[in-house]
């Protein structure tokens, strides 16, 4: 059952010590992902990728990267 969706673009502003720091461009903070290569995908340059939450569009997108998060097993209902 899926509790919620996230979609944040930006600015990678650091990649070291196991994490991937973003600047959001959504409000200027940061949010930080695992540093795992594979997770990294580039992005089609021409492309225009559209946030389902806001109906934003994104163009000059160098990467993409989707993560599912998954509660603790004791939290579940």
């Amino acid at each position: 059952k899926l509790l919620r969706r996230t979609e944040y673009h930006g600015i990678i502003v650091s990649a070291g010590n196991g994490a991937v720091c973003f600047k959001r461009a959504e409000d200027d903070g940061e949010f930080t992902i695992p540093l795992d290569p594979g997770s990294l995908q580039p992005a089609d340059p021409e492309a225009v990728y559209t946030l389902s939450e806001s109906g934003k569009t994104v163009t000059g997108v160098d990467y993409v990267s989707v993560w599912t998060i998954h509660p603790a097993a004791e939290k579940i209902k």
